[in-house]
């Protein structure tokens, strides 16, 4: 009866419990979107570096932000994005601000537009990359 007791007891302590949003890890999923030129080899951004990717068309790969976001106790933080990828045989880096959600997913999707967010690029095939 005392094993039952305690029992009921417990029961409500594992409905209370929950984890708030402050105290979740963000997380960053990234979707190489681009075609098959493109391959991504290198996120960085704040104290984060994801070296030695290799995310093909099509792929996606989510990322643990558990050092936290810069921006104190705001919701969201507007953060630089620095992102590495193979076109043909060179190297190339796509640089965009995003708003990441602190204690959530942010997701970014990168596609291939020589005219992204209304501005034409005019450098070239492998520079009209879109960060969304």
């Amino acid at each position: 009866m005392k094993k039952i007791l305690l029992l009921l007891l417990f029961i409500p302590l594992l409905f209370t419990c929950s984890v708030d949003d402050d105290d979740r890890d963000s997380t960053l999923m990234i979707t190489n979107n681009i075609n098959e030129d493109f391959t991504l080899t290198q996120l960085s951004f704040d104290s984060y570096v994801f070296p030695d990717l290799n995310l093909q068309y099509g792929e996606s790969q989510v990322y643990t932000l558990n050092e936290g976001l810069v921006g104190g106790m705001q919701d969201t933080t507007i953060i630089t994005v620095n992102i590495t990828y193979m076109c043909g045989s060179e190297s190339w880096t796509a640089i965009n601000t995003i708003d990441f959600d602190k204690g959530s997913q942010t997701s970014v999707t990168l596609t291939y537009d020589m005219d992204c967010d209304g501005i034409t690029n005019t450098s070239g095939y492998c520079s009209g990359i879109c960060i969304q």
